[in-house]
């Protein structure tokens, strides 16, 4: 009875040995098997910003052929490659110094590469344009001031056209950081 037993434990092992290489063999010829590496090891791999493994990795999808990936790893450079064949090893260069490291990946958070040169003019001018509104309003305020202490109406009327200025003014700088703010987080 207990060789049967263990006769039987062996058929059922074996059996399901079969079949588990049959299914991986089904999974085999379904889905491409993609194998990365990189130097040095232990870097995520990225697709679309999301994490897929830490290297070495085994990616099993046909979905991911001719799709651009990304691997990072702190005190590397992001390498980014287009998987087209099996076996891959990446090499990942060194930072040298932080500088570096903040001036090559400075855009990867962005999915469109800003530019920074028109973002920072237009922050400029809303700057000023806010400076300015807050000094015409002083300046309306004390014509208006001057108006209340002497019952002048050219002061009055000095008082009105610079608070039109200041608004003006207020509503350009309001306009430059929405338009800003649209540049940074919406413009893709």
């Amino acid at each position: 009875m207990r060789i049967t037993f263990t006769y039987l434990i062996y058929l059922l092992t074996g059996c399901s040995l079969l079949f588990a290489e049959q299914a991986r063999d089904t999974v085999n010829q379904s889905e491409k098997i993609f194998f990365i590496n990189s130097i040095p090891y232990n870097a995520e791999l990225y697709f679309n910003n999301i994490i897929i493994g830490l290297t070495p990795v085994r990616v099993y999808s046909d979905s991911l052929s001719n799709k651009e990936l990304t691997l990072k790893r702190a005190g590397y450079f992001d390498s980014t490659f287009i998987l087209k064949q099996n076996n891959l090893l990446i090499e990942l260069r060194p930072v040298k110094n932080k500088e570096e490291l903040v001036k090559t990946n400075f855009h990867r958070y962005f999915k469109k590469q800003k530019n920074f040169t028109v973002i920072g003019s237009i922050t400029l001018f809303s700057l000023g344009s806010g400076i300015s509104s807050y000094l015409l309003k002083n300046k309306a305020n004390d014509y208006y001031n001057e108006y209340v202490n002497t019952l002048n109406r050219d002061f009055l009327d000095k008082s009105k056209r610079y608070d039109l200025y200041s608004g003006v003014t207020l509503a350009l700088m309001q306009a430059g950081l929405a338009y800003v703010v649209y540049l940074l987080f919406f413009d893709e």
